[in-house]
């Protein structure tokens, strides 16, 4: 599936979900991508809560998921626990939620980067530039924050936006289209643009917050 897949599904059913749902799902995926695109280091301490809930309240759904053989309250109150405790985690551990986004946002851009190359040893350069990036966000927050939250809100942000313009119909659908290599050029590209304009506003804003404090 990869790392672009991962950002939009996981291994938990979704297929009892209705239509609606489903789009709601992604209507809201767009809004949080908005958020980290343009504004993911002036509310820095928000996101680093919000990764902590999707991160630790996705595992936890996809653990009762199988646990419980699909029952949907267990799975929703898996993730509601589950969720909670990875928010205030990564809210009160300021450096190991800097250290997270730094290691997914540059695991998104190498991921992307990297994909239509077929060697073998492809996986372990992206897990390695990953943690690379998990560093430097610890040495050099700000620029380091200011890319990853723009490259992984522009992803949810594209990603959400084909799902609803090809008109998918389910999260697998929606999976199989990130990684055909017909859609690939045009939601890299596109991904691409968005996140540069994310940062580059993210840039603006933080300076003029800076100027005015």
């Amino acid at each position: 599936m990869g790392v672009r897949g991962v950002l939009f599904t996981s291994t938990v059913d979704f297929s009892d979900l209705t239509p609606q749902q489903v789009n709601g799902l992604i209507a809201i995926a767009v809004a949080i991508g908005t958020l980290y695109c343009f504004l993911g280091y002036r509310t820095l301490r928000f996101v680093l809560g919000l990764t902590g809930f999707l991160m630790a309240g996705g595992v936890a759904a996809t653990l009762a998921n199988w646990i419980s053989q699909g029952n949907q309250l267990a799975t929703l109150v898996a993730l509601l626990i589950g969720g909670l405790c990875g928010a205030f985690a990564l809210y009160f551990l300021y450096r190991t939620g800097v250290f997270f986004l730094g290691l997914m946002g540059t695991a998104l851009i190498s991921h992307n980067v990297l994909a239509a190359q077929p060697d073998t040893w492809i996986p372990l350069v992206v897990l390695g530039l990953a943690v690379a990036g998990g560093l430097f966000a610890l040495l050099i927050e700000r620029p380091v924050i200011l890319l990853a939250t723009a490259a992984l809100g522009a992803w949810m942000v594209v990603s959400g936006v084909a799902y609803f313009i090809v008109g998918s119909s389910g999260l697998d659908e929606l999976t199989k289209l990130l990684e055909s290599e017909d859609h690939r050029t045009i939601v890299v590209a596109s991904w691409a643009v968005l996140a540069i304009a994310g940062a580059l506003s993210q840039m603006a804003t933080t300076k003029r917050k800076r100027k005015a404090a």
